[in-house]
């Protein structure tokens, strides 16, 4: 499933095939790209490229022009993340290998994230 998560911004939520959850309370857990039942968030994904290898994607446009600047949602450093590809996963803490300036349009998405999740769906296959 493809749709547009907020109406007047970019980004689309994707289901369960492909979202990003932060599990860190700081100051709020929020799942970027699910279109889940009642309480879920209005981020949604941009896509940049994909190929069998490798998806590079960015947090919706509303990221960066109300909930960060609002301080409702915020991926800060340290905070625990699973991103989500069809049946793959890959989690760990979010690093920034320098500051990361704070969003201050809707031009300036935030964050953008490199997943290569095919590495560990290749492993599930060859453990069958």
């Amino acid at each position: 499933m493809d749709q547009l998560a907020f109406a007047g911004f970019i980004g689309n939520d994707y289901g369960s095939q492909l979202h990003l959850h932060d599990f860190t309370n700081n100051p709020a857990a929020f799942d970027a790209g699910f279109d889940g039942p009642a309480g879920f968030d209005t981020i949604g994904l941009i896509i940049s490229s994909y190929t069998d290898h490798q998806i590079t994607y960015q947090l919706g446009t509303d990221y960066a022009s109300f909930y960060f600047p609002s301080h409702i949602f915020e991926l800060n450093e340290g905070d625990a993340f699973t991103a989500y590809v069809h049946d793959a996963s890959f989690s760990g803490n979010v690093t920034y290998g320098s500051a990361v300036p704070e969003p201050t349009s809707v031009s300036l998405v935030a964050i953008a994230f490199i997943g290569l999740f095919v590495i560990q769906k290749s492993r599930k296959q060859n453990d069958i």
